[in-house]
């Protein structure tokens, strides 16, 4: 994790902001934390490592999941919620489905409110025009069938007419984000 956050552990006080690629918490670690107090009004766990390294905004409190969280990431993610629940919660995915799925399973098995940050219509038709998709899958076709996924129908209606998903990782190298 990185950003704007004190992490304070018995008599230890660690501020993120002093690790300019962030820091690796390891399970057992989580022990020792006494308190995550965020200073940043966001809180935004992100998919992939390389869109994560490009997560510049010292503001924010980043969080990497590689993929489909674990439970120590739940854990952490609970705690930082349960001591910080007036920040805004956000997932930054892949524009495909299973980005939307872990973005429904964070939701689930935390229960925290989180809402997709760059995973809309508008992000991917700016991949879409750049050329940066791939086409979608029978297996992807299929997933966007699930009840679970409805509320994001709008983008996958985008994703079926164009045959198009994407990744997050291209965004910056290509100049689509700053």
């Amino acid at each position: 994790m990185k950003g704007n956050a004190l992490i304070n552990s018995g008599s230890s006080r660690i501020h993120l902001q002093e690790f300019t690629g962030g820091i690796a918490v390891p399970e057992k670690a989580l022990e020792d934390i006494v308190s995550i107090t965020v200073l940043s009004s966001r809180v935004v766990t992100v998919e992939n490592l390389t869109t994560f390294h490009d997560c510049t905004d010292s503001r924010d409190l980043y969080i990497y999941l590689g993929g489909f969280h674990n439970r120590s990431k739940e854990k952490l993610l609970e705690m930082i919620y349960e001591q910080n629940p007036d920040k805004a919660y956000y997932h930054k995915g892949d524009l495909d489905v299973y980005g939307f799925a872990i973005l429904e399973s964070l939701k689930a098995r935390t229960g925290i409110p989180f809402r997709p940050l760059e995973m809309d219509v508008e992000t991917l038709k700016r991949f879409y025009n750049a050329g940066l998709y791939r086409p979608l899958s029978e297996a992807d076709r299929k997933a966007m069938l699930s009840p679970a996924l409805k509320e994001y129908e709008d983008i996958f209606r985008f994703m079926l007419e164009h045959n198009c998903k994407a990744e997050q990782e291209s965004m910056k190298a290509i100049g689509l984000l700053e």
